[in-house]
C-alpha cells in the first residue's frame, strides 16, 4: 500500500488523462476498445483449447506405455525390499 495515498490517486488521474488523450487522438473509444480485449480473450482460450485438445491424445497414448511400466518398476522394488529383509 502506497504511503501517500493521495499524491498517488493524482499521479493516476494525472496519467489516466494523458492515457485517454492519447487513445482519442488515435480515434480508440472505450466500446472498441473492449471488445478488442475480448476478443483476444476469447481468441485466447480457443488457442490454449486448441493445445489441450491436440495434446492429450498424445498425452493418452504416453500413458498407456509409461505408466504401467511405472508401475512394474514400483512393484519390483518394493518386492526386493521386503526380500531383502
Amino acid at each position: 500500500m502506497p504511503r501517500n495515498i493521495g499524491g498517488t490517486i493524482i499521479k493516476l488521474l494525472v496519467l489516466s488523462l494523458i492515457v485517454g488523450m492519447l487513445l482519442k487522438f488515435l480515434n480508440v473509444n472505450p466500446e472498441n476498445l473492449l471488445s478488442s480485449l475480448g476478443g483476444f480473450f476469447e481468441w485466447l482460450v480457443q488457442i490454449s483449447a486448441g493445445l489441450i485438445d491436440w495434446g492429450l491424445g498424445y498425452v493418452l497414448i504416453g500413458a498407456a506405455v509409461v505408466v504401467p511400466i511405472y508401475v512394474v518398476i514400483v512393484l519390483l522394488r518394493v518386492a526386493r525390499g521386503k526380500s531383502g529383509n
